[in-house]
Formats: C-alpha cells, sequence, structure tokens
C-alpha cells in the first residue's frame, strides 16, 4: 500500500465514529488531535507513504502535526513535492529552508521534466498544470485495499477552514513564507482580479501594470493564482480579514475558476476536490 499525505480534502478517515469532544479542549485542539490520529495510522497501515509539501500554509500546519504525531523520532515518511516549475520563488526558498531546518528528507519531483519527456502533453503552453481525472473521492468513503500501481490520498486536514489554519498557524508561533503578507508587488488588473505581473503571466495588449499592497491567500501554480488587495501584514489582521471573508480563497484568488472549462469548480465535481 502507498499512500500521500495531503493537506485539505473532502476524504475524512474518523467521519463514521468521531469522538465526542475532550472537556477543556479548544475547538484547534480537537482537530490537532484528529490530524495527529490519522496521521499515525496511515503511518501504521500504509507501506510506502510521503507527505506532500509545498511551502504552503496547509502543508506548514500538516508538518507541525507530523512533528507533534512522531517527534523526537524522525517522520517515518520522506516530505514530496511535485514541483510544477510555475512557483512563486519565495514559497520554493522557504520549502527548502523548512526542510533543511526539520533535518527531514525532502523529494521534488518535476511536472516539467514529464513535459519535456512526452509523458505529459499539454494542449496549449500555457494550460493549468493541475492533476486532472483524478477518481472522485467522497466525504465518508474510506477503502484501504488497494489494487497493484494505486495509491491513496489522505487529507488529515479535511475538517479545516481556511480560518483554523491561520489560528493554528498564530498559536504555534508557525512562520511561513512572507508572500502571505501584505506588500507592494506589481500586478496586472484583469476581470476582477489583480494578477501577478510575471514572466509566465505578463501583460496583454491594453493592459497596464500597476504596484497594488497585496497578499496571497493561496500560493499555487503561478499562472492560475492572484493575490488579493489587503493590508494585512500581520498574523492577527490575517485572522481578522479571513474572519470576514465572504469569497472562498479559491473563489477569490483562482485565475481558472473564471474559465468555463477548466475552472476549479467544474474540477471539483469531477473528484479534484
Amino acid at each position: 500500500m502507498s499512500a500521500v499525505l495531503k493537506p485539505r480534502h473532502l476524504v475524512d478517515l474518523l467521519d463514521a465514529a468521531k469522538p465526542a469532544a475532550a472537556p477543556g479542549l479548544s475547538h484547534l485542539d480537537w482537530l490537532e488531535s484528529e490530524a495527529i490520529h490519522i496521521m499515525r495510522e496511515v503511518a501504521a497501515e500504509a507501506r510506502n507513504p510521503a507527505l506532500l509539501f509545498s511551502g504552503g500554509k496547509d502543508s506548514i500546519v500538516m508538518l507541525r502535526i507530523a512533528e507533534k504525531a512522531f517527534r523526537p523520532d524522525r517522520f517515518p515518511f520522506p516530505l514530496l513535492h511535485i514541483d510544477t516549475e510555475h512557483n512563486f520563488p519565495e514559497v520554493i526558498a522557504f520549502r527548502d529552508a523548512r526542510a533543511a531546518e526539520l533535518g527531514e528528507r525532502l523529494i521534488v519531483r518535476s511536472v516539467g521534466e514529464s513535459i519535456r519527456a512526452g509523458r505529459v502533453r499539454l494542449a496549449r503552453p500555457d494550460e493549468s498544470r493541475d492533476p486532472r481525472n483524478q477518481r472522485p473521492e467522497l466525504w465518508s468513503l474510506f477503502n484501504a485495499r488497494l489494487g497493484p500501481g494505486e495509491h491513496l490520498r489522505v487529507f488529515p486536514l479535511s475538517n479545516w477552514t481556511e480560518l483554523d489554519i491561520w489560528q493554528y498557524i498564530a498559536r504555534e508561533s508557525l512562520a511561513v513564507p512572507r508572500i502571505y503578507f501584505a506588500h507592494e508587488r506589481d500586478v496586472i488588473e484583469r476581470r476582477g482580479l489583480l494578477v501577478p505581473a510575471t514572466e509566465l503571466t505578463p501583460s496583454r495588449a491594453g493592459e497596464a501594470v500597476v504596484v497594488r499592497r497585496v497578499r496571497f491567500r493561496t500560493v499555487g501554480d503561478i499562472t492560475c493564482t492572484c493575490p488579493v488587495a489587503s493590508d494585512a501584514d500581520t498574523l492577527d489582521k490575517i485572522i481578522a480579514e479571513t474572519a470576514g471573508a465572504t469569497i472562498t480563497e479559491r473563489g477569490a484568488t483562482r485565475m481558472d475558476d473564471q474559465t468555463s472549462d477548466a475552472s476549479m469548480e467544474l474540477r471539483k465535481r469531477e473528484g479534484y476536490f
């Protein structure tokens, strides 16, 4: 059996038999306890587990959960990042520094290498490099019986909200890439979004590059991830801003959610999330 631990998904290993909350435990304590239990169960049951770590906020929380689940021993799995080669440099630098700080093995595999080798073919050069054609993974369905070549994706943070993530980061004093905090950045105003001005996402005819104070709520592929206008330059301000947000982080930041045939919302219905 192989398994990949990923930050967040609809699959919930404990949905069928959740214990009553223990007296005195906060909601973060309960979420942490559930995630630790799931992670330990996967480590015990799977033959070749790996923990996905991109340097983003969810995977940063996953590292803390792994520390609490297994320290002072080494993690019973390597860290794994599937690199789209469309990542923000600040996040990759943070990824490498954090893995080195923990002293854990980091495996990096490149989507670009697969494209160049002909194993992956894009319909157009700027097509999103997100995974596609994944089987549906339902709320309460958990089946660890795998056939040859199959793998299981496990999501210990499936019950966590974006606000939970930030509150936990603040409680645990976890470092995150500065890109999450408000800063001045060159952007392009396009269809109601602020597109980062980069070599991968240049301005189009008739568009101007402007400087705006922004932050990133999520730090995915540059070609489909946008910042939001923000003055939240501290964790307390991010938590307050997140608590008052009326649009989900993906709805507010995904360029490909604005298209008709490649939107994240459609991929959710097809089993991506």
